[in-house]
């Protein structure tokens, strides 16, 4: 369970390096071996003066660093303090004409200086923790890591899971917290800054605001009458839902202001399940009404239908290419396609093929869509230039999705483990197809009691020549790495059924030309080295701040967040004989029981070599206790630790206890319940 990989991954490279740590080498153009990277030139620590940026130049580049709070009342000297939020941006031009340099993407992590007077600590260069940190080892991992992920599974029920592809909780889980929802998500988008995560929960008729730092739902926005798609205009002014209320008055979209939070308007436009798109300019929503079988056009600027279309048989999928200045709509019901011109508002092209069809989705570029049929098996391949058909194809299994990397369209088929793929560059070119088959898992998504999600199954990764695959028959997330025959592994849901997925990107982003930026949360006080490292040319450099102590915090270090108990006197059970292990948690001010923990993880191991370990999910039994079944593999003492990521809790934060297993009694009468100490 506390597996990065499936066990028949583990033949690669040890735990987690092999599967993700090879990723963040490719976001620059290519793996950077031990050998080169230790032959990269570097200077000592750059000091940063928070507020005004330090530069330095190198190899004809100038590298200016800027950290500085977040929110800071006090201007730019306001000190950066630990536990509070920082920007980082890195600012890089030519040194010469002092134009941005845009074309490279930096590779940058930020680490305490522990201060403990270890050797290695103190003989480490700047080149030798870069070198270190590429190789991805989980000994030597730095405090904030700018260049990878966190991946998000929206499940079954009420909850959000944010894994930790590189390590989770001190290495025996991936799952790095759970983000709690009023009720279970439908559907989910990002603001453009990725700083917050938008979910529909149709049952609740609302929307779940989530802080990406902080990984927390800050509010729940009113949605209207079940609440389902979501999609940002291209702007971003204002963030649209579909409401798919059976009741025609309340169907339609409800247009939310993100800024306040408040609803800025509800259109009714039709009955039915809705699709939206927008024009590129954001003058126009496109919304289509599957009951009724109409599209509605709405002037975003006055927040007022301006137009409503007669399209077919159930329009089940639309998409908007800036490219061709259309939207495009499929009808499931009659098979038909439909353009419609983004300016004159009139349907200039139909074609009718077998019914069926569930989604229209155009690739990166805006020039070739897809469409799949879900009965016949056919993916259409169109030209947005001509509204021609180019390429037709079968897939088996019922298709369902369709999404995008750079180089190939992912098919995803209920009826089959398998995804199809499609490669890019052959659009257009290639008189055939020549689709590829991979496995997305060990089960189809039809053996799952999940309906199809609206969210997408599948989304690329960061580094764009990789992909995450949400395989809910199997409870798990599959990662498959373009130009292998095989998936790379997969991340584990601990019991939950994921039925979409998507990603928090922690990289920095290219915010203005040439200036790379993120936010931060500043774990400790103390002085940090920021290493940065550039492939092309090839440069080290190290910057270092300081981070100020937090009172407040300092108090609350002291402070345990929970205490967990033994229930009873299960301190002793027998070897081999299957217990259940009762523990209460509660709140050490109030003394209150904490309930409906759903992450409280339990580690157990043999003491004193701790070469046995075994990792176990609790059950929650009511009014703050947990259950776990533990058998003790043979006589000896146990440790139990525990860790619970919803709460930040980490493992070995907490006391731990101990149980006693020993050899069961040859005597009938030496049976005792499960869990209970023999008098």
């Amino acid at each position: 369970m506390s597996a990065l990989i499936d066990t028949w991954f583990l033949g690669y490279r040890t735990a987690v390096a092999a599967v993700l740590y090879v990723l963040f080498a490719v976001v620059a153009g290519g793996a950077v071996s031990a050998a080169r990277a230790a032959t990269v030139a570097a200077s000592a620590p750059a000091p940063v003066t928070v507020g005004s940026g330090k530069q330095v130049v190198r190899q004809g580049i100038s590298l200016e660093l800027l950290v500085k709070p977040t929110h800071a009342e006090d201007g730019p000297s306001a000190a950066v303090v630990e536990g509070a939020y920082a920007d980082v941006s890195l600012k890089m031009t030519d040194a010469a004409t002092g134009h941005p340099v845009t074309v490279m993407q930096p590779r940058v992590w930020i680490d305490l200086r522990k201060g403990t007077g270890d050797f290695r600590e103190k003989q480490m260069g700047c080149s030798d923790k870069v070198r270190t940190y590429l190789q991805g080892t989980l000994s030597f991992r730095p405090d904030i890591d700018l260049n990878s992920y966190f991946v998000l599974t929206l499940n079954n029920d009420a909850s959000i899971s944010v894994i930790d592809p590189i390590i989770g909780v001190a290495g025996y889980s991936q799952l790095y917290a759970m983000i709690l929802l009023k009720r279970p998500g439908e559907d989910w988008v990002f603001s453009f800054d990725g700083k917050r995560l938008y979910v529909t929960m149709p049952k609740a008729g609302e929307v779940a605001e989530i802080d990406t730092d902080s990984l927390a739902v800050v509010r729940n926005i009113p949605a209207g009458a079940m609440p389902v798609r979501m999609a940002f205009q291209p702007d971003s002014r204002y963030l649209w839902v579909g409401n798919d209320s059976s009741d025609p008055a309340r169907s339609g979209v409800t247009v939310i202001d993100p800024f306040s939070g408040t609803q800025a308007a509800f259109i009714q436009t039709g009955a039915g399940h809705h699709e939206i798109a927008f024009a590129d300019d954001s003058r126009y929503a496109f919304v289509t009404n599957q009951q009724s079988g109409t599209l509605t056009i709405i002037d975003i600027q006055r927040l007022a239908p301006v137009k409503t279309l007669r399209l077919g048989n159930s329009p089940v999928s639309i998409a908007y290419s800036a490219l061709s200045k259309c939207a495009h709509v499929v009808c499931e019901g009659d098979g038909s396609l439909l353009v419609v011109d983004g300016l004159s508002h009139e349907i200039i092209d139909r074609k009718t093929f077998e019914p069926g069809f569930r989604k229209v989705r155009f690739a990166p570029g805006d020039r070739w869509y897809f469409t799949v049929n879900g009965k016949n098996g056919q993916i259409l391949v169109f030209d947005a230039a001509s509204n021609e058909l180019l390429h037709s194809t079968v897939v088996a299994g019922r298709p369902e999705h369709v999404s995008f990397s750079t180089e190939f369209a992912y098919i995803r088929s209920l009826g089959t483990a398998d995804v199809t793929l499609i490669p890019l560059a052959a659009l257009g070119k290639a008189a055939t197809l020549a689709p590829l088959i991979v496995s997305g898992g060990s089960r189809p998504p039809a053996d799952s009691p999940l309906l199809p999600p609206t969210a997408d199954p599948i989304v690329a990764t960061p580094e764009g020549n990789s992909v995450l695959i949400a395989s809910p028959g199997d409870g798990a997330v599959v990662y498959y790495m373009e130009g292998m025959g095989v998936p790379m592994g997969s991340f584990k849901t601990y019991g939950r059924l994921p039925r979409a997925v998507n990603v928090i990107n922690r990289q920095l982003r290219q915010n203005m030309p040439g200036v790379f930026s993120s936010r931060v949360k500043i774990p400790l006080a103390g002085t940090y080295d920021v290493a940065v490292l550039l492939d092309s040319p090839r440069i080290v450099q190290c910057f270092e701040f300081t981070a100020d102590a937090n009172p407040a915090l300092q108090r609350r270090k002291t402070e345990r967040p929970v205490v967990v108990e033994f229930v009873g006197s299960a301190l002793r059970v027998e070897a081999g004989q299957e217990s259940v292990v009762r523990f209460r948690v509660t709140d050490p001010v109030t003394h209150e029981p904490v309930a409906d923990l759903r992450d409280l993880i339990v580690v157990t191991s043999l003491v004193p070599t701790g070469a046995w370990r075994q990792q176990l999910v609790s059950r929650p039994v009511g009014n703050g206790i947990y259950e776990v079944r533990f058998t003790a593999r043979k006589a000896g003492i146990y440790s139990f630790n525990f860790a619970i990521p919803s709460l930040k809790v980490k493992l070995y934060q907490l006391a731990g206890m101990m149980i006693h297993a020993v050899e069961a009694p040859a005597e009938a009468d030496s049976a005792v319940p499960s869990g209970q100490k023999k008098d």
